[in-house]
């Protein structure tokens, strides 16, 4: 805010003051303060999970159960959270003299309807349903499609090959379970999709996953 202050009052570019100056009446609205306090709690719950995926050392295992994990925080957030929120975006908005709706049961026009029709609906809706609940509900719909059931199992199960403390972890009945799947994903890829993996030089670049496709290949053979 200060920055932006100082460039409306000594910039020389009237052009850059007006932006400066348009900026400064949204960031002194309630409505940039609620979306910059949710914003602030829900990367505050993933921000540990999104440092983590990018490390190329990550432990499948931590990596499931910081996934549960966000997710557990959002749904919590989602169902009990919207009280203490709106007492902090409004505490904020008094000690900073920022004009705040006097009743969340008042009604305002609706966004992006023509002003003949006048659809109204209560500040409480709007910021309840249409900002904190529609935020939250597509972050974890993301999760749910990025991280689906099918793929925390077979990762679950992928797991129990960890080499750490003498594959401490190992387990026969999740290693059947891996084969499974994976024999069921390839036998409907085929050979000539498995070929031209080889043949484009992905067993080099993927060798882990390689190993498993011939384990999934081997595994009929050597289990009838």
């Amino acid at each position: 805010m200060d920055v932006v202050g100082n460039v409306h009052d000594d910039g020389t570019n009237p052009e850059q003051q007006g932006v400066a100056l348009g900026l400064i009446y949204r960031m002194e609205r309630f409505e940039f303060v609620f979306i910059l306090f949710l914003m602030k709690k829900v990367l505050g719950i993933t921000n540990g999970l999104s440092q983590a995926l990018q490390e190329k050392n990550q432990n499948i295992v931590n990596a499931l159960d910081m996934v549960e994990g966000v997710k557990f925080k959002l749904q919590s957030l989602r169902d009990d959270g919207w009280d203490e929120l709106l007492a902090n975006v409004s505490k904020f908005c008094v000690e900073n003299d920022i004009e705040m709706p006097n009743n969340m049961e008042e009604r305002l026009l609706v966004r992006g309807r023509p002003r003949r029709e006048k659809q109204t609906t209560t500040y409480l809706h709007y910021y309840r349903v249409e900002v904190f609940y529609s935020v939250l509900d597509m972050i974890m719909q993301d999760m749910n499609t990025r991280f689906l059931e099918s793929t925390i199992e077979l990762l679950s199960c992928i797991s129990c090959l960890d080499p750490k403390q003498s594959f401490s972890r190992f387990d026969r009945h999740q290693i059947s379970s891996v084969l499974r799947v994976v024999s069921g994903r390839f036998l409907r890829i085929g050979s000539n999709g498995i070929s031209r993996s080889i043949r484009d030089k992905k067993h080099l670049r993927y060798p882990l996953v390689y190993r498993l496709i011939e384990l999934a290949l081997v595994s009929a053979v050597s289990t009838a």
